[in-house]
């Protein structure tokens, strides 16, 4: 299982060449949120309980359902690239 870190360079790479610079920072921000909450280190560490955890923190913390479902849809993108 690959570390999370490579998943996301090399996505981010590829990424770079298919959208604008404001998405790319978007996308930068939410992995980098997501990754830091997450905790986990390998794709193989990220379950769908931790995600749910995650997610649920984001909304106890102020931020809108919409934005803690984007965060989770950007690592759902990533993981699926």
């Amino acid at each position: 299982s690959r570390p999370l870190e490579e998943v996301r360079d090399l996505y981010l790479a590829d990424l770079r060449h298919r959208v604008g610079e404001r998405h790319l920072l978007n996308v930068v921000g939410k992995l980098a949120r997501v990754l830091d909450g997450l905790g986990a280190v390998r794709v193989r560490d990220v379950t769908p309980h931790a995600v749910m955890a995650f997610r649920s923190k984001l909304v106890d913390s102020g931020l809108s359902h919409r934005t803690a479902n984007a965060h989770t849809a950007t690592l759902k993108a990533m993981l699926g690239w």
